[in-house]
């Protein structure tokens, strides 16, 4: 296959392949009218933004919007820098291209030693990312919004539940020792009023027991004059009227006490 030239009698790009066939040589030309115009049926199909170009294995133009490129015989001017063989090449580039920064990507016809060019400008793609980018922002922004709305649930249900807690055991605190009632959506807040009743009436089956300890006689289980004063203070803040109190003193009572257990 040979590089591009104008052919004289047609005037238009042109190639020849060159096939063996037993002791001669088949030649044919092949007229590139058509691929010429591939890069204008792809400016109608996507529009000015994106450009396409073909070059053969010198970086001649044989395909370029600008006509005018194919048939003066033009050079791709980024063709040096990635030529085939190159470490960078089949990559995407950035080059200065019509006096605009471009993105330059390229692909090889390897049959054939030609080259497919693609340019987009960085406008076109700063334009066509700014749509993306203002949705990217209004969903960012709704983000947030539904956010702190559910966190604001979350927070007034979790304020809820603590103030619930601390209302309680400030009860619990002043002697009033009933179970903490649960009225949440959290697992943890269960598990946590959970123990917290297990504590209270731990608590509640030891201060019943100071209780008997402290108001109650050990050997007689009688009230006994700590729980007498605790009575008659009560009385008297309850304003019940007229209190009278009336003592016997027994003699020797704690002996009495013991000889009986002892005939027992």
């Amino acid at each position: 296959v040979s590089s591009s030239f104008i052919s004289q009698q047609t005037g238009q790009p042109t190639i020849t392949i060159a096939v063996p066939h037993r002791d001669e040589v088949i030649v044919a030309y092949l007229n590139l009218a058509e691929i010429s115009m591939l890069s204008l049926n792809h400016i109608k199909t996507f529009g000015d933004t994106v450009t396409m170009a073909i070059t053969d294995g010198n970086g001649v133009f044989i395909s370029h919007q600008d006509i005018n490129k194919v048939f003066q015989r033009e050079v791709e001017a980024n063709y040096q820098v990635i030529h085939p063989g190159t470490e960078i090449d089949n990559q995407i580039h950035t080059f200065t291209y019509e006096d605009k920064t471009a993105m330059v990507s390229h692909a090889d016809v390897d049959k054939v030693n030609w080259h497919v060019f693609v340019y987009e400008s960085y406008d076109s793609i700063d334009a066509a990312l700014r749509p993306f980018l203002a949705i990217m922002l209004l969903f960012t922004l709704l983000l947030v919004l539904f956010s702190r709305f559910i966190a604001r649930l979350v927070f007034k249900d979790i304020n809820h539940s603590f103030g619930e807690l601390n209302r309680q055991t400030k009860e619990i605190a002043a002697g009033d020792y009933h179970p903490i009632n649960s009225d949440n959506r959290f697992d943890e807040f269960d598990q946590l009023t959970e123990n917290f009743n297990e504590m209270v009436a731990c608590v509640k089956e030891r201060d019943e027991t100071l209780q008997v300890l402290a108001y109650y006689d050990a050997q007689t289980r009688l009230p006994n004059a700590a729980y007498l004063l605790e009575r008659l203070k009560q009385m008297i803040i309850d304003k019940q009227g007229k209190i009278a109190v009336i003592c016997f003193d027994i003699h020797n009572f704690t002996r009495t006490v013991t000889d009986d257990k002892t005939l027992e």
